[in-house]
């Protein structure tokens, strides 16, 4: 009370409004496997209001009103952001839940860099995603590609692959430049070329969806090549970059 009065205070000396800090939360991306998943905010000041919305759109002072833990049983974007009469809102957070897609029994892995490597190949399909703290819950790649074998727990009519990997620029951690899927045979079946690899991005957990040719499958092969070296822009330029991968799902 005292820290919120004190500020107050300074807002009507100096006529301006400071902007709120965004909501705390318990998740960010979380896979949904058919359980309700807990989403909670917290934010420890009197009057603050947190208003959210489910369809995608930022909240506004009208949107619905964080009461009670919601409970998410369905894939969707919760968007959350702090409101205050004697402040200005704050930025947009954002909640993502997906599906967990068909079953899979294996994953095999080339060998992950030894810093990074999670609980090894388990750690793509764990349902398990991480955060911004890259140190768990990713394989970490520097000097080599990606190269993923997918073994579904049966074969399985797939059409699209998903994927989800981190961007921190500030430590070296960059997307990828491409993504490939090919069949047991070695056909091309879904690719993504990616172009704006290179350029500056704020850090961010990012999923890519690549539709391939919609069959039945046993085995998918999965290639993600990172870029060759740091671009001339970053304090790192021309030292290799980071990949960090930290899961696979089919659908």
């Amino acid at each position: 009370m005292c820290l919120a009065a004190c500020m107050l205070s300074c807002l009507i000396v100096s006529g301006q409004k400071l902007k709120l800090s965004v909501p705390k939360v318990n998740h960010s991306l979380v896979m949904l496997s058919g359980s309700p998943v807990a989403l909670e905010f917290d934010f420890r000041m009197e009057a603050v209001e947190i208003r959210y919305t489910k369809d995608g759109t930022d909240p506004i002072p009208t949107s619905l009103l964080y009461k009670n833990t919601l409970k998410v049983l369905k894939p969707g974007t919760i968007k959350a952001r702090a409101f205050h009469n004697d402040f200005m809102p704050s930025d947009v957070i954002t909640f993502v839940f997906v599906q967990n897609g068909k079953k899979i029994s294996s994953i095999k892995v080339n060998d992950p860099n030894e810093k990074y490597k999670g609980n090894g190949s388990k750690t793509l399909y764990d349902g398990i995603f991480g955060d911004m703290d890259f140190k768990k819950a990713y394989l970490g790649y520097r000097d080599t590609t990606l190269v993923a074998e997918l073994f579904p727990a049966k074969s399985s009519m797939i059409s699209k692959l998903s994927l989800s990997y981190l961007i921190n620029q500030g430590s070296w951690i960059f997307g990828p430049v491409s993504i490939r899927v090919t069949d047991i045979r070695g056909q091309l079946i879904g690719e993504q070329i990616l172009t704006d690899t290179q350029v500056k991005q704020s850090p961010d957990h990012i999923i890519r969806n690549i539709n391939i040719k919609k069959k039945k499958y046993k085995y998918l092969k999965i290639t993600i090549a990172p870029i060759g070296s740091i671009p001339t822009w970053h304090d790192g330029k021309g030292n290799r970059a980071w990949l960090f991968v930290d899961e696979i799902w089919v659908e």
